[in-house]
């Protein structure tokens, strides 16, 4: 066993048993949150897998589910479908674009499966919430 496996070993069990004593790693662990945040807010679009983000970001898959988890109180997934329903429902109110074009530019790969998502989400279909926002709107 070489000396740098031993010292990883042992920094990790302190890590697990005192994370108040690592406060770098903490504020890295907000910092890669953020930027993944900040990535889905700029590119709805985006398709990235939980392990091609914590290979991007150089950590284990685990540290970045448990980090954003924590940070966010919700999954990546979740977090992304989220945050794309909150997109269509903007410009679903705030423009003309046919729901198709909403739809495939949030990052959703079928209609079918948006519809399905924003009724869940929404308890209405895409277009039907456009038209409650107008009439509210109207009022």
């Amino acid at each position: 066993v070489s000396q740098s496996t031993i010292l990883y070993n042992i920094l990790h069990y302190l890590f697990r048993i005192s994370p108040q004593s690592f406060p770098y790693l903490q504020q890295g662990e907000l910092f890669i949150v953020r930027h993944i945040r900040r990535q889905f807010e700029l590119n709805p679009a985006r398709s990235a897998t939980l392990e091609e983000l914590a290979e991007e970001y150089n950590v284990s898959q685990s540290f970045l589910t448990h980090s954003f988890k924590k940070a966010t109180g919700y999954s990546l997934g979740r977090y992304q479908m989220l945050w794309r329903l909150a997109r269509a429902k903007e410009l679903l109110r705030y423009t003309q674009l046919p729901v198709s074009d909403i739809c495939y530019g949030c990052g959703f790969t079928d209609l079918s499966n948006f519809s399905r998502y924003f009724r869940r989400e929404e308890g209405c279909s895409p277009s039907e919430y456009r038209t409650r926002q107008f009439l509210e709107y109207m009022d």
